[in-house]
């Protein structure tokens, strides 16, 4: 059935061939009065050149639809491609969560703030607007001021550790947020 679907146009034109050289000959009498040999060369020529345009137009619409199915598909592979490459980012994203902690950890204040922000530009190149990142944006952007104000407590003195406690559960809310637009995204989109 598959075979029949994707060569419908030659078995169209092949249909269309025998019938044509069917009439071709069914009607030679009527067409060939005399029974000129150059006459009947000329008239054998003509019958297989319309055949050969008639097959050299059912062959580029072969072709166009073949071109066309070709297309479809890369679009749906491409489409897959991006929706595994997304939720490679969200991973990345969570991982660098969890490296970015243990640097608060560390009061790698310098170091936290360097992976934050390629989190931020991690997760916008694969944010799509029905992911709405809104929560998660302003999530990061706070733990992004808190990171910025321990650097420039670092340089005068140790920030304390309720200012790490308080970067590590908005660290953790921002992951909390991102697990569950990865568990939405990933039940749905990605195979």
């Amino acid at each position: 059935m598959e075979l029949l679907k994707e060569n419908w146009i030659r078995l169209a034109y092949g249909a269309a061939s025998v019938g044509i050289v069917w009439a071709a000959y069914h009607f030679r009498i009527q067409v060939l009065s005399d029974k000129d040999t150059f006459d009947r060369f000329s008239y054998i020529g003509g019958v297989a050149t319309f055949i050969g345009l008639l097959i050299t137009v059912c062959e580029v619409l072969q072709a166009i639809s073949i071109s066309k199915g070709i297309r479809a598909e890369a679009r749906a592979l491409l489409a897959e491609a991006r929706k595994v490459d997304r939720a490679t980012l969200f991973s990345e994203c969570l991982l660098m969560i969890d490296r970015i902690n243990d640097d608060v950890i560390d009061k790698r204040f310098g170091t936290a703030l360097q992976g934050l922000q390629q989190v931020r530009r991690s997760f916008l190149r694969a944010a799509m607007p029905s992911t709405s990142p809104e929560a998660l944006s302003g999530k990061l952007a706070e733990v992004e001021e808190l990171l910025q104000e321990s650097v420039r407590a670092a340089a005068t003195a140790s920030r304390s550790k309720r200012g790490s406690v308080e970067i590590q559960q908005a660290l953790l809310a921002a992951k909390e947020i991102l697990e569950q637009l990865i568990s939405g995204r990933t039940a749905n989109h990605v195979p």
